[in-house]
């Protein structure tokens, strides 16, 4: 979808889903978008911490930048649920990172 700043709101919520990192096993994650377009993103588990980022919107579509990566993203709907993707860099060995996490409507 192209994405506008309003867009944000109706995103804000929280999300779950898969962290895939080349060469990596998947990871379970749990994100948070906040209705000014930052967000955070978790592994789950007992020791989980927060990394905290930031969309941009840029021609509508998404750049994001965070502690760990950066990259884009992307969001779309299906009749029940909102799909948010990351297609990015990771800032720690230069590795693909991928994240895909749905909410319901």
């Amino acid at each position: 979808m192209v994405m506008k700043a309003e867009d944000f709101k109706r995103l804000a919520g929280l999300w779950t889903g898969t962290l895939y990192v080349q060469e990596a096993n998947p990871v379970t994650i749990e994100g948070r978008i906040y209705d000014n377009g930052t967000f955070s993103i978790s592994r789950l588990g007992l020791m989980a911490v927060p990394v905290p980022g930031y969309m941009t919107i840029v021609d509508g579509g998404v750049r994001y930048d965070s502690e760990d990566s950066s990259g884009t993203m992307t969001f779309y709907e299906t009749p029940t649920k909102w799909v948010w993707k990351f297609q990015g860099v990771s800032k720690f060995g230069n590795n693909t990172v991928t994240n895909e996490l749905t909410k319901p409507k």
